[in-house]
């Protein structure tokens, strides 16, 4: 029993600590990122988002284009609903995980969020984006790295670093 109790409490203190989300306060700093971006994965393919604040605020609209597949690109939706900061994946996987964001680092600079739910799957085992982890980097620079869940595993993970286009104030939201 003691050997038990020690392993829990070594445990419980190596883990890292978690904040208190404010998902407003968060949703404020996702709003400021508003505009167009350049992106560059770690997977070795480029590509362009645009950034939208919409719906008066209430919703923060992820928009990514890939310059060789017109036809294709992806949607993320983010948004505060009962004081918790969700986002809703479009996929060209065909599916929509929506995620919450679980934690966050103490400066609030990297936040995480994990699945919580979905449509277009029939089990969570089905493919698709599972994990995001957002770091700010300032104004004209931010990181997502995304964990890609199938058959109960992470299958991949991939860091995409975006960079402000074009000559822009940050933060042009209403």
């Amino acid at each position: 029993m003691y050997l038990r109790v020690t392993w829990l409490m070594l445990t419980a203190c190596a883990l890292p600590a978690q904040h208190t989300l404010d998902a407003d306060a968060i949703f404020s700093k996702v709003k400021n990122l508003s505009g167009e971006w350049q992106e560059r994965s770690t997977k070795g393919w480029t590509g362009n988002t645009r950034i939208r604040v919409l719906a008066r605020g209430s919703a923060v609209a992820f928009e990514s284009s890939f310059p060789d597949a017109p036809d294709s690109g992806m949607l993320t939706l983010m948004y505060v609903d009962n004081g918790r900061l969700l986002l809703t994946h479009y996929c060209e996987a065909r599916n929509q995980p929506t995620l919450i964001a679980s934690s966050a680092s103490a400066d609030g600079s990297t936040i995480t969020f994990t699945f919580l739910n979905g449509t277009g799957m029939k089990s969570r085992d089905d493919g698709h984006m599972d994990k995001m982890m957002l770091r700010f980097d300032g104004t004209d620079s931010y990181h997502m790295q995304w964990t890609w869940y199938s058959s109960t595993k992470e299958r991949w993970l991939e860091d995409i670093e975006y960079r402000r286009a074009r000559n822009q104030e940050p933060g042009l939201h209403r």
